[in-house]
């Protein structure tokens, strides 16, 4: 879907679609994917208004990835995320490649 959005120049869709993928990532343990990608979608100055559930269900993410990977990593992943704007979607196919999620 990542693909088609982004293929029909529908950039919005495809920055939402990484939205709602950050917290499915850290449910399965792809907390560093997960940081970079909260990090690009934080750093947008372009983004549309979200809905507050959206909002919450990021923070609370970036809350949980804190925890579990420590605030200094956490915090280089996010910072990572918010200078690449350009790789975000290249980054979060590889977030989303079955291949990579049976091997971690």
């Amino acid at each position: 879907m990542l693909d088609e959005w982004v293929g029909l120049g529908n950039l919005s869709a495809g920055w939402w679609l990484i939205q709602q993928v950050v917290a499915p990532l850290v449910a399965l343990d792809r907390l560093t994917y997960a940081a970079v990608l909260a990090g690009a979608v934080e750093a947008r100055t372009d983004a549309l208004p979200v809905f507050a559930a959206d909002t919450d269900r990021l923070r609370s993410a970036i809350a949980t990835v804190c925890e579990r990977l420590g605030d200094t990593a956490a915090r280089a992943a996010l910072e990572r995320g918010a200078t690449w704007p350009t790789r975000t979607f290249s980054l979060a196919h590889a977030a989303l490649d079955p291949n990579r999620l049976r091997h971690r």
